[in-house]
C-alpha cells in the first residue's frame, strides 16, 4: 500500500507526464498542420477540463513565445452564468492570460436540441476570434470520446460517426486541436487537485434529460465496472475507425477530383457500398451540413433512379440537392426571388454586387466580349427574366428565345429566373458569362469587356 507521501510523489510524476504528453502533441501539431500558427485560443468554460487545459497550455505558450487567449462563451441558459464568466476572467487575470468572453443572445428554436444549439453557437463565437494563424483548442478527453462513440453506435452511425472526436483537424482555415483527447477524466482531476486549481461544476451536466449525461452517469460507470478499461477500448475503436475514414475520404477525393456538381455516372460506376461516402464527401467539401439518413437514402434511391428528364430534389438544414443534366447540384433549400426593379450599373464598370453574387467586367477584345462604347450608349441596367426575352447571337442569325438558349447552355432550371441580364436601355445586350447580343459585340481594334457572373457562395444558385 502506498503511503500518503508516496501517493503524492506518484501524483506529481503523473502530472509531469501529462504535461509532457500534452506539450509534445502541441509541438508536433505546430510542426505539421499548425505550421504558421502564432496564437492559441483556448475554449475556456471554467469547468475542470478547460481549466486544466488552460493551465497546461500557458506554460507551453510561454516557452514557445506564442500568444495565448482564453475565450469564455456564456450561453445565458442559467441564472448564474454571469458569475461563471467573472470566475473565468479572475482566473485568467491571475494566471496572466488574455481573456475575452461572449454572452449569447436568443434561445434554441422550438423543437431544437438545446445541446446542439449551444454547441453550434459556442463554436461560432470561438471561430469568430480565429484565423489561419490561430489554433482553437478544446478540452475534450478520453471519456468524452467514449461517450461519443457509444452515442453514435446507438444511433447506427457509420465509420465517420464511430471515429468520434478528431484529435486535430480544421474548421475552414482555422486549426482545431484537442491535445487532451487521449487523457482520462480521472487524470485531469488528479492534475487539478495536485495543483490546487479551482473550477466550476455546471449543474446542467447532472441533468439526465440530456443523452450525453445519461451516458456519462448511468451507462459508462456500469460498463467500466463490468468491463474494466471500457472507455479506453472505446477510444481505441475511434482511433481504428478514424484510420478507415482516412482511407474512405482519400478514395472519395481521388474519384471526385475537383467537381462542383456531382456526376451521377460516377455514382453509378462505383461500388454500391461506396456511393454514400462519395455523396457525403462531396457535400462536406462544398461546406454543406451532413445529410440525415432519410435525405441520403433519397439521393441514393429515388433521385438516382429518376427519369433522365426528371428534376427531383431533397432538402435538409437549409440546403438542397437537386438533379439536372444527370448531375447533383447543391443549392439553398429556399431560393430567393430576384428584385423586380432594374438595378443600375454605372460606368466605369469593374464589378457590381448583387443579392446573390457579383458581376465582374474584364477588359477583353475576344469574340465573347461586348463593346464598351455600345454599352455606354444608354443607361446600363441589371434585370431578370420576365418571359419572352430574345437574343441574336450572330449577325445573320435569328433572334432566339432566351428560354431555349438557357436549355442549350445547360443552365439548371432554378438558375434561369435568377440569372442577371444586362440591358442597354431597353435592349438585352449581355447574358453574363454566357452570351453577347450580336448588336453589342466588340469590333476590331476597339475596347471590349467580358462580363462574368460570379455566385456569392456555394448555395447561391
Amino acid at each position: 500500500m502506498n503511503t500518503p507521501i508516496a501517493e503524492h510523489a506518484q501524483d506529481r510524476t503523473s502530472a509531469a507526464a501529462l504535461v509532457a504528453r500534452c506539450h509534445g502533441r502541441l509541438a508536433a501539431l505546430l510542426g505539421g498542420d499548425g505550421n504558421g500558427v502564432e496564437r492559441l485560443l483556448v475554449a475556456y468554460s471554467g469547468g475542470l477540463d478547460s481549466t486544466v487545459l488552460l493551465h497546461i497550455v500557458r506554460e507551453f505558450c510561454r516557452r514557445r513565445a506564442l500568444t495565448l487567449e482564453a475565450h469564455h462563451v456564456d450561453h445565458a441558459l442559467q441564472a448564474g452564468s454571469a458569475a461563471w464568466s467573472r470566475h473565468c476572467q479572475a482566473t485568467a487575470n491571475r494566471w496572466g492570460v488574455a481573456f475575452t468572453s461572449t454572452r449569447l443572445r436568443g434561445s434554441p428554436p422550438p423543437g431544437a436540441s438545446v445541446e446542439d444549439w449551444a454547441r453550434q453557437q459556442r463554436y461560432a463565437s470561438l471561430l469568430a476570434r480565429c484565423d489561419s494563424r490561430t489554433a482553437l483548442l478544446t478540452a475534450h478527453h478520453r471519456d468524452d470520446q467514449a461517450e461519443t462513440v457509444l452515442l453514435h453506435a446507438l444511433r447506427a452511425s457509420g465509420p465517420h460517426g464511430l471515429a468520434g472526436i478528431r484529435a486535430h483537424g480544421h474548421h475552414g482555415d482555422t486549426p482545431l486541436w484537442r491535445p487532451l483527447l487521449e487523457e482520462s477524466r480521472a487524470q485531469l482531476q488528479s492534475y487539478a487537485r495536485g495543483h490546487g486549481l479551482e473550477w466550476l461544476d455546471d449543474p446542467s451536466n447532472e441533468v439526465l434529460g440530456f443523452a450525453r449525461n445519461r451516458m456519462r452517469h448511468t451507462v459508462l460507470p456500469v460498463l467500466e465496472r463490468e468491463f474494466p478499461g471500457a472507455a479506453l477500448a472505446l477510444a481505441e475503436v475511434a482511433r481504428l475507425q478514424s484510420e478507415v475514414v482516412e482511407v474512405l475520404d482519400g478514395v472519395a477525393d481521388q474519384l471526385l477530383g475537383d467537381v462542383e456538381r456531382l456526376p451521377l455516372a460516377l455514382l453509378r460506376g462505383s461500388a454500391v457500398a461506396l456511393r454514400p461516402y462519395l455523396i457525403k464527401r462531396w457535400l462536406k467539401r462544398r461546406g454543406a451540413p451532413a445529410p440525415g439518413r432519410t435525405a441520403l437514402q433519397h439521393m441514393l434511391g429515388e433521385m438516382l433512379g429518376a427519369r433522365s428528364d426528371g428534376q427531383p430534389q431533397t432538402a435538409w438544414q437549409g440546403v438542397a440537392v437537386r438533379r439536372y443534366d444527370d448531375c447533383y447540384f447543391l443549392t439553398a433549400a429556399h431560393l430567393s426571388v430576384p428584385p423586380a426593379a432594374p438595378q443600375a450599373w454605372p460606368a466605369p464598370w469593374t464589378s457590381l454586387a448583387l443579392a446573390q453574387g457579383e458581376l465582374r467586367a474584364i477588359n477583353s477584345s475576344g469574340s465573347d466580349a461586348a463593346s464598351a462604347a455600345l454599352l455606354a450608349a444608354a443607361p446600363l441596367n441589371v434585370r431578370y427574366r420576365a418571359g419572352g426575352e430574345r437574343l441574336r447571337l450572330h449577325a445573320r442569325g435569328p433572334r432566339r428565345e432566351l428560354k431555349h438558349l438557357f436549355q442549350e447552355w445547360r443552365v439548371p432550371p432554378w438558375q434561369r429566373m435568377r440569372w442577371p441580364l444586362l440591358y442597354v436601355g431597353e435592349q438585352l445586350a449581355v447574358v453574363p458569362g454566357l452570351g453577347v447580343a450580336a448588336e453589342f459585340r466588340v469590333r476590331d481594334d476597339e475596347p471590349g469587356l467580358q462580363i462574368l457572373w460570379v455566385g456569392a457562395n456555394s448555395f447561391a444558385h
